[in-house]
């Protein structure tokens, strides 16, 4: 079991791709809290006499929105370091993008089967 985890996951030790998936995750969490406190107050008036699956959806998108801001995060980043001499890595934007996409698959699988 340890190997199989080890061959899954082994990519993830080498460059600085913990750094990149720490990055990815603060720019996720910051920009939930800043899109969605923003989508609350230019649309609360809107969304203030729907359901749960109005505000719901509003949720996802924001949370969609966000995944494409990491992935632009991401490849900034990568750009710097090949202007800095560093080969181009996919697996660093990968890294960065996973656990944001997976929540996001996560959440809107969630909200989509309980509506």
């Amino acid at each position: 079991m340890k190997q199989l985890i080890e061959k899954v996951f082994g990519w993830m030790k080498e460059s600085n791709r913990p750094a990149h998936m720490r990055a990815g995750n603060s720019i996720f969490v910051a920009g939930l809290i800043v899109f969605t406190f923003i989508g609350i107050l230019l649309l609360y008036p809107m969304i203030q006499d729907y359901s749960y699956e109005g505000s719901s959806r509003l949720f996802v998108m924001v949370m969609i929105q966000v995944c494409v801001m990491v992935f632009v995060a991401m490849c900034a980043v990568e750009y710097i370091q090949e202007r800095m001499g560093c080969k181009w890595d996919w697996l660093d934007i990968a890294a960065g993008c996973l656990v944001p996409v997976c929540i996001t698959v996560f959440t809107i699988l969630l909200v989509f089967l309980t509506l």
